[in-house]
């Protein structure tokens, strides 16, 4: 191998292992708790499906980080929110503002882009 080669070989070994950890220290770097994570690959997604059941794993982080806090799915951060003033403020107030919201598994299933309140689709009037 040619010194070009293997300092290319480094610099994207490098460059992959900075993405990664700056991905996983987004909760962080906003003072947001979030629980450690266990699996780069999957992020808390492993703890959720070893876990006896989802909901009871979300509550019992809920007891542990607070009403705010943050998992990872996969690579991809999410924001685990329990407060209702706070729920009500996001999706009623300033629903506008928050547009931008993913399509979940069940709206791919089933084809419906209105399923369900968290990931409605609402015109403007």
């Amino acid at each position: 191998m040619s010194i070009i080669s293997i300092l290319l070989i480094f610099f994207i070994l490098f460059l992959s292992i900075y993405i990664i950890y700056n991905r996983f220290c987004y909760f962080s770097k906003r003072s947001i708790p979030s629980p450690p994570v266990r699996s780069i690959l999957f992020g808390h997604l492993s703890d959720l499906w070893s876990a006896k059941s989802y909901s009871e794993q979300l509550h019992q982080w809920t007891q542990q980080y607070g009403s705010v806090y943050g998992i990872f799915e996969g690579t991809r951060p999410v924001y685990v929110i329990s407060d209702i003033n706070f729920i009500e403020e996001i999706f009623i107030k300033q629903f506008a503002r928050f547009h931008s919201r993913r399509v979940t598994l069940t709206n791919r299933v089933l084809g419906e882009k209105n399923f369900n309140v968290l990931t409605a689709y609402i015109s403007q009037l």
